[in-house]
């Protein structure tokens, strides 16, 4: 099975057959890649032809099950390990000084430095030109909080493919922001440009668990605040009474300049959480997934009977009019299905190994879909967004 998520190292793991031979247990060393392609090579493949093939390729972390059954991380692994080298140059991985950098040039410096083991800078996506304040100092192994840290601070995402670049962008340049595929239970099959995808699990709840309706802020020094109640999303009376409230904003202050910025963010904080948070539990049956949806691609998701449903949108499929709600896949975990091909790459010695007929196949199992919800607190606000 594989876990893949946006920006995020994710994992994979299998295992092999009980009679797998010596050299298909040896191919998988620690520090080897792996690579998983859709439909299996002949054995004479080589490392430039897997980079450009598969749908997937991680490295070997985890060894057991008496050399049976391994595991490890995407190629983002390279960037969560503190492996380094004797010719690291990491002084030229930032910009001298306290200087701002914009994404991309901060993802060359570190190319240059060889602090992304070997990854490099891809292409950038309508990437931002807003810069980020990085400090002077050695960015070394391993680096990707602070690639992630400089990618918030600047309004970027990024992901690394099976070659090994990390592309970069906005998020609906990076991605794909128009669905080509979408879910919606009772119905499955392609249609033109859209493919819905098998629904074998579908389950949503909506919850005000964590609902909030009230904000304050105060300025640092403590001579401004404002307090905020909003009357938007779910609003309930308190206990033995309907009695509800208009929204206001009420402020005190020991100055005559105003605070426009603070009273606005005080009062998109109130109205933050007033409306339901959203869990979809929601599992599909497709071969090999990453052929059609990635991490960070927007999906449509039809559903009447839990108002997932959007009059903006309409799409056509097999003469049925939908009208979906888009929704961002922020993840998924699929199997390793017969059919697909499986190997490894001694990045030491510069061997391929085919062990694709010793792997325990996963056939029959399901992918299953993380798909986008209303943060649930404040803490979830950098991560999740609510539902466009």
């Amino acid at each position: 099975m594989i876990t893949d998520r946006l920006m995020s190292v994710g994992e994979w793991g299998l295992e092999l057959v009980p009679n797998a031979p010596e050299s298909a247990r040896a191919a998988f060393d620690f520090g080897h890649n792996i690579f998983v392609t859709p439909t299996r090579f002949d054995r004479s493949v080589s490392f430039a032809t897997l980079k450009t093939a598969s749908v997937y390729a991680g490295l070997v972390f985890r060894i057991g099950g008496g050399r049976k059954r391994f595991g490890g991380p995407g190629l983002l692994g390279y960037l969560t390990t503190g492996k380094g080298e004797a010719t690291d140059d990491v002084t030229s991985a930032r910009p001298a000084g306290f200087g701002p950098v914009a994404y991309g040039a901060f993802l060359s410096a570190m190319v240059t430095a060889r602090s992304l083991n070997g990854l490099t800078a891809g292409t950038g996506y309508s990437a931002t030109a807003t810069t980020a304040t990085v400090l002077s100092g050695a960015y070394g192994p391993p680096v990707k909080s602070i690639l992630d840290t400089v990618a918030v601070a600047t309004g970027n995402e990024y992901k690394v493919k099976p070659n090994g670049a990390i592309d970069y962008g906005v998020s609906t340049s990076l991605f794909r922001s128009t669905p080509t595929v979408a879910v919606a239970p009772g119905l499955k099959g392609a249609d033109a440009a859209l493919r819905v995808l098998e629904a074998t699990a579908w389950d949503v709840e909506r919850n005000i668990d964590n609902y909030r309706n009230t904000a304050t802020v105060y300025t640092n020094d403590g001579s401004y605040y404002n307090n905020s109640y909003s009357a938007s999303g779910v609003v309930f009376g308190r206990y033995g009474g309907a009695a509800t409230y208009a929204a206001y904003s009420a402020t005190a202050t020991v100055e005559s300049n105003t605070h426009a910025e603070v009273d606005a963010t005080v009062i998109a904080m109130a109205a933050l959480y007033t409306s339901p948070a959203m869990e979809i539990d929601c599992s599909v049956r497709e071969y090999c997934i990453p052929r059609f949806v990635t991490p960070g691609d927007w999906i449509w998701v039809y559903s009447v009977d839990d108002g997932l449903t959007d009059t903006a949108n309409q799409v056509v499929f097999n003469g049925q009019t939908l009208f979906p709600k888009k929704v961002r896949c922020v993840g998924y975990s699929w199997p390793l299905e017969a059919g697909m091909g499986v190997y490894t790459y001694d990045t030491t010695g510069g061997t391929v190994t085919d062990v694709s007929d010793y792997v325990q196949w996963e056939t029959g199992k399901d992918t299953t879909l993380e798909l986008d919800s209303k943060p649930q607190s404040i803490l979830d606000a950098g991560v999740r967004s609510v539902l466009l």
